[in-house]
C-alpha cells in the first residue's frame, strides 16, 4: 500500500471543491442545530453557531447574502454573486431551528434581516418566489420551483420558515406571503402532493400553527426541563428559551422571567396562563406518556 501510494503521489491530484455555498451549509447548520438540541449535545450547537457567525460576517453585505466564498492561498476570502432564493430560504429555516438550541439575539436580528430580503427580493406579486431576485441578472425565465428534488424546494422551505418566524414574532406579513404563496401552488400540491412535500408542511402549519412554548428562568433549571421535553416526539412544538438574563427579546418572546423555571405555551394568538412545574407542562402539551 505504500508503494501504491508513492506512485499515486507523482501524480497530479484531482481538483478539490472547497468553496463554501451558502445553501448547503445551512442544511448542515439546521441539522447541527436539530441534533445538538434533542440529544443534548452543545459541541454541535457551537458548530452551527460559528457556521452562522462565518456567513453573517463574510456573506452577508448590504442587508443582502453573498452565494459562494472561497478562500486562496493567502487564506483570503474571495466572496461574490447574488444569493439565490436557497440561499436565504434554507438559512432563515436553518436560524429558526438554531434559535430553539440556544437563543442568541444576533440570530434573530439575523432570521428577521434574511426574512424581509426574501420578501423584497424574491417573492412574486401573483405568490410564491422565484429563484433568483429582482436585482439579479436579467434573464430569459424566472423559475418558480414547488417540486423537491435531490434538495428541498425553496419555495417550499421559504414558506414553513416565513411562517414559523411569522408566528414567533407575530408578525401578519409574513404569514400574508406563505398564505399567497400556497394559493400559488394550490393546483400542484392537488395534482402532486407527494413531489410537495415541504409546501404540504407548510400548508398543514398553516392550518394548525405550531404550538410555541416560551422558557425563562434559570439556564441550569431549563436545560434541565428541555431535556425532558427533546425526550418526546413533538415535532408540532417550538421550544425558545431566552433563559433569565435574555437582552432586546422580541415582544412576543419578553416574558417576566421568574426563578427557577415559568412557561408559557402559545398557538396562534393566544397564550395559556403560566406553568411553574415540568409535570404541569407536559400534560399541557399533552406529552405525557
Amino acid at each position: 500500500k505504500n508503494k501504491l501510494f508513492q506512485a499515486r503521489e507523482n501524480r497530479t491530484r484531482p481538483g478539490r471543491d472547497d468553496k463554501i455555498l451558502v445553501s448547503w451549509n445551512a442544511l448542515i447548520i439546521k441539522g447541527l442545530a436539530k441534533v445538538g438540541r434533542v440529544l443534548n449535545a452543545p459541541e454541535y450547537i457551537k458548530l452551527a453557531q460559528n457556521a452562522v457567525d462565518f456567513i453573517r460576517s463574510n456573506m452577508f453585505k448590504s442587508e443582502r447574502l453573498l452565494a459562494t466564498a472561497k478562500a486562496n492561498n493567502n487564506g483570503v476570502y474571495k466572496v461574490h454573486l447574488n444569493a439565490y432564493l436557497d440561499d436565504y430560504a434554507f438559512l432563515l429555516d436553518a436560524l429558526t431551528t438554531l434559535i430553539q438550541a440556544d437563543y442568541r439575539a444576533e440570530d434573530m436580528t439575523f432570521a428577521e434581516d434574511l426574512a424581509e430580503a426574501l420578501l423584497e427580493e424574491f417573492e412574486d406579486t401573483n405568490g410564491g418566489f422565484f429563484f433568483t431576485g429582482h436585482n439579479h441578472e436579467a434573464l430569459i425565465l424566472r423559475t418558480k420551483q414547488a417540486f423537491d428534488n435531490a434538495t428541498p424546494s425553496g419555495n417550499g422551505i421559504a414558506a414553513i420558515a416565513l411562517q414559523r418566524l411569522g408566528h414567533i414574532l407575530a408578525e401578519p406579513r409574513y404569514l400574508q406571503s406563505v398564505e399567497r404563496a400556497l394559493q400559488a401552488f394550490d393546483a400542484v400540491m392537488k395534482r402532486n402532493p407527494a413531489a410537495c412535500a415541504n409546501l404540504m408542511q407548510a400548508y398543514k402549519e398553516f392550518i394548525k400553527p405550531p404550538t410555541m412554548l416560551i422558557l425563562r428562568g434559570e439556564m441550569a433549571e431549563i436545560n434541565q426541563w428541555q431535556k425532558t421535553i427533546n425526550q418526546q416526539y413533538a415535532p408540532h412544538l417550538m421550544m425558545i428559551s431566552p433563559g433569565l438574563t435574555a437582552q432586546h427579546l422580541p415582544v412576543t418572546l419578553n416574558r417576566k422571567a421568574e426563578k427557577p423555571v415559568n412557561a408559557w405555551v402559545c398557538s396562534g394568538v393566544e397564550c395559556l396562563p403560566v406553568v411553574y412545574e415540568i409535570k404541569v407542562l407536559l400534560k399541557v402539551l399533552d406529552l405525557t406518556k
